[in-house]
C-alpha cells in the first residue's frame, strides 16, 4: 500500500489526518502529529508547518529528515537480511523460538476473529506492562481491526497453543516496509514461547518476499524500554539511525519550561499507568530547554 492508503487506516479508526505537500499527517496524540509512513523523511515546508501548527492546531509535530541540523537522535527497528534464519538470533533465543514453533502452530487469522479473540490479551499484555491499554475499550479494538480488515496489504498472523490464541501481531506492507503495527499475548502462555516463534516465522517469510524490503519492529520507542530492547536485538533487529525533528508551536513554548515538566512528571507520578502522560515526560526530557 501507499502514504494515502495508510494514512486511511488510521482515518477509519477516527484519528484526524492531513495531506501536506511533503508529507501524510495523522494526530498520534492529542495536539500531537506525527509523519508517516515512519521511515520515510521528509522536508516539511514552512506553510506546511504553520497548517500544522495553526489550522489543525499542533502544539507539537514529529517527523523524520534527511537534514541533521536541529535533529535529535532517532531510530527505527529493522530487519533486512535475506537470508534471516537462526543465525541470525541468539543462542537462547534460538532455543525459545524452536520451542516455540514445536509448541505453536502459527497461521493467519482473519480480523473479524481477531477482534473477538485478541481482546483479551490487549488487556493482559497491558497490565503486564503495567500501563493502560492503547484502546479504551473493546468496541474501539474493533474499530482498530476493521480498518485493517478493509485495507489491502494488512493482515494478523496468530500463535495458537492447542487451538487457543496465546499470541498475535499485526502488519501491514506500506512501500516495500512490512511493518509490525501491533502485538500482543496471553501471560499465561508465554512459557511456551508463542511471541518468539510467531515474530521468528512471520520475519523469515516476509524477508523471503521479493516486494519486502525491510521488516520493521517500528520507531523506537520515546519511553527507556531496556527488556522490549532486548527482545528485539535477540530476534535478529537492529537500530537504524534515522534524523528526528520535533517542532514546538511557537504560541505553546510553555511546554519546554521546567515548570511544564514538573507538572506532566507530577501527574504521572499520579497516573503512573498513563500512556500519554508516560510518552509527553519522555519527549519532553529529549526537547532543550
Amino acid at each position: 500500500m501507499d502514504a494515502a492508503q495508510f494514512a486511511q487506516f488510521f482515518a477509519r479508526q477516527g484519528y484526524r489526518t492531513v495531506k501536506t505537500k511533503s508529507a501524510h499527517w495523522y494526530e498520534i496524540h492529542p495536539f500531537c502529529w506525527q509523519s508517516i509512513p515512519y521511515h520515510k523523511v521528509t522536508e516539511p515546508s514552512a506553510p506546511e508547518i504553520r497548517q500544522l501548527f495553526f489550522k489543525h492546531f499542533s502544539l507539537l509535530i514529529r517527523f523524520f529528515s534527511e537534514s541533521r541540523h536541529g535533529a535529535l537522535p532517532g531510530h527505527i527497528w529493522v530487519c533486512d537480511r535475506r537470508d534471516y534464519g537462526f543465525a541470525a538470533l541468539e543462542t537462547k533465543t534460538r532455543n525459545q523460538v524452536r520451542r516455540g514453533l514445536e509448541k505453536n502452530e502459527i497461521e493467519r487469522i482473519d480480523f473479524a476473529s481477531l477482534a473477538q479473540a485478541g481482546w483479551d490479551l490487549v488487556r493482559d499484555t497491558a497490565d503486564r506492562q503495567a500501563r493502560n491499554t492503547d484502546f479504551i475499550d473493546q468496541g474501539e479494538w474493533g474499530r482498530y481491526c476493521a480498518a485493517a480488515a478493509g485495507i489491502q496489504d494488512f493482515e494478523a498472523w496468530g500463535a495458537f497453543w492447542h487451538g487457543r490464541l496465546a499470541a498475535f501481531l499485526v502488519g501491514a506492507n506500506v512501500e516495500g516496509y512490512y511493518y509490525i503495527l501491533h502485538q500482543a499475548s496471553r501471560t499465561a502462555d508465554l512459557t511456551h514461547y508463542p511471541n518468539n516463534a510467531l515474530i521468528y516465522l512471520v520475519t523469515k517469510l516476509k524477508m523471503g518476499d521479493p516486494e519486502i524490503q525491510v521488516v520493521s519492529y517500528g520507531l523506537d520507542s520515546i519511553e527507556d524500554n531496556p527488556g522490549l530492547k532486548k527482545f528485539k536485538l535477540r530476534i535478529g533487529f537492529h537500530l537504524s539511525p534515522l534524523n528526528q525533528k520535533i517542532l514546538i508551536n511557537p504560541m505553546a513554548k510553555w511546554v519546554k519550561s521546567k515548570m511544564a515538566r514538573t507538572v506532566v512528571m507530577h501527574l504521572l507520578n499520579h497516573y503512573p499507568q498513563n500512556n500519554y502522560l508516560r510518552k509527553l515526560a519522555a519527549l519532553l526530557s529529549k526537547i532543550p530547554v
